[in-house]
């Protein structure tokens, strides 16, 4: 039996800090291979480790990924991911 979890990628933040950083390689493919190395180690480190994150973390995290994608914040409209977050903020965090 496999222990399957949600794909988590990894954060934006991070993915630009990598592209940032593989600016200074010398060739598109070293460039490439490094971002690729980087997401492949950190994607493996949170397999390795058990995700410690509330509900309420998880549910935020899904909240911004579903946010980024343009077309259901559109069709959704963009104020009610504010209602949405403002919600989640008043569960307390171990929930």
């Amino acid at each position: 039996m496999t222990n399957e979890r949600e794909f988590v990628p990894p954060p934006p933040e991070l993915m630009e800090r990598w592209a940032e950083e593989s600016k200074s390689k010398p060739t598109i493919q070293s460039a490439f291979n490094y971002v690729a190395y980087k997401a492949a180690q950190w994607g493996f480190d949170a397999a390795r480790e058990p995700d410690p994150s509330s509900l309420k973390q998880r549910a935020l995290r899904g909240l911004e990924r579903i946010q980024s994608i343009d077309v259901v914040s559109v069709w959704v409209g963009r104020d009610a991911f504010d209602v949405i977050r403002t919600a989640l903020g008043k569960v307390p965090d171990n929930a």
